[in-house]
């Protein structure tokens, strides 16, 4: 087999991939220039029978929501740029509607973030953008920085195939890279819950103290068990992340007991509300997992994730 077709290869069978999660990453590429979003619509008539039935709208960050309204606040977390929303109706009396809503966050990690907010592991998943799905009358991507929500007005099968076409054709014009952020892969793969790695914007686990950062769910016991990390500017601002959970711990009247051979500094304690797990801090990262009914499979899967974020840092 010649160079050329290992890369056609390759690329057939990471398309293939996409459809089942592919954990392809890649680098988060700088804001492209600016893009006319409303550019990746579909145009009157790709659809026979089909167009838009009212004006584009777009809302930026200071009046977002007038649109979304109490969910302002979750799209600011990702850096929230634009929201282009259109309508497009069939030709038909009274016939149906589809709505499209493209979300520009501002980066390729922040586009993911707010798609995995939605993902659940038994959604059916669709090869649009870099992942999709379906869920009832809507299908819901992300590309790059663009996250994107298609919605028919009802679940029929006719509706929905135009709603995918749709979907597909915003998918094909938005810009940015068909690939998941290189943060979630220091996730180790054995028991690994598909789709459930998610980038959280702000307080992570419901924790002011906590800020940005990072879950994913693993089947190691008779509870899913779910492992975190929280990355800050440096190790003393790891430290102090900890330590402020300690006091939390200790507010709710939880002891913390130190663990060994877990980062530079751990310990083994009982949240009140996430149940039982262990916590360290290893250069800038505060780390943990919870709801854990195995220990020593727990202490595993957490040294090792550690292991490859120590591999993934800049020397």
């Amino acid at each position: 087999m010649n160079a050329r077709q290992c890369t056609v290869l390759a690329t057939a069978l990471c398309a293939t991939l996409l459809l089942y999660g592919c954990r392809e990453a890649a680098k988060e590429p700088a804001l492209d220039s600016p893009f006319d979003v409303a550019t990746a619509l579909p145009p009157d008539g790709l659809e026979r029978g089909w167009s838009r039935c009212a004006p584009v709208e777009t809302f930026g960050p200071d009046n977002v929501y007038d649109y979304v309204n109490g969910e302002a606040p979750l799209y600011h977390s990702y850096n929230f740029r634009s929201l282009t929303h259109a309508v497009f109706c069939s030709d038909r009396p009274e016939g149906p509607s589809i709505t499209i809503d493209i979300f520009e966050t501002g980066s390729l990690l922040d586009g993911f973030g707010l798609y995995s907010r939605s993902r659940l592991p038994d959604r059916e998943f669709r090869p649009i953008g870099t992942q999709g799905f379906l869920f009832d009358d809507t299908f819901t991507f992300w590309k790059g920085r663009f996250f994107v929500n298609v919605r028919a007005d009802e679940r029929d099968a006719r509706l929905v195939s135009v709603a995918e076409r749709f979907a597909k054709h915003v998918a094909a014009n938005v810009p940015g890279s068909v690939a998941f952020p290189e943060e979630i892969m220091v996730f180790p793969s054995s028991a690994l819950v598909r789709h459930s790695e998610t980038y959280i914007g702000s307080n992570l686990l419901g924790y002011g103290f906590m800020g940005a950062g990072f879950t994913a769910k693993y089947r190691l016991g008779e509870n899913d068990s779910t492992l975190f990390l929280v990355p800050f500017l440096n190790h003393s601002s790891a430290l102090d992340g900890l330590e402020q959970y300690k006091a939390f711990l200790s507010e709710k009247g939880e002891q913390s007991r130190p663990v060994a051979n877990l980062g530079a500094t751990a310990v083994e304690a009982r949240d009140p509300y996430l149940g039982p797990g262990f916590f360290c801090v290893d250069g800038r990262y505060l780390a943990g997992i919870l709801n854990v009914d195995d220990r020593a499979a727990a202490l595993a899967l957490l040294r090792e994730c550690l292991r490859n974020v120590a591999s993934n840092e800049p020397a």
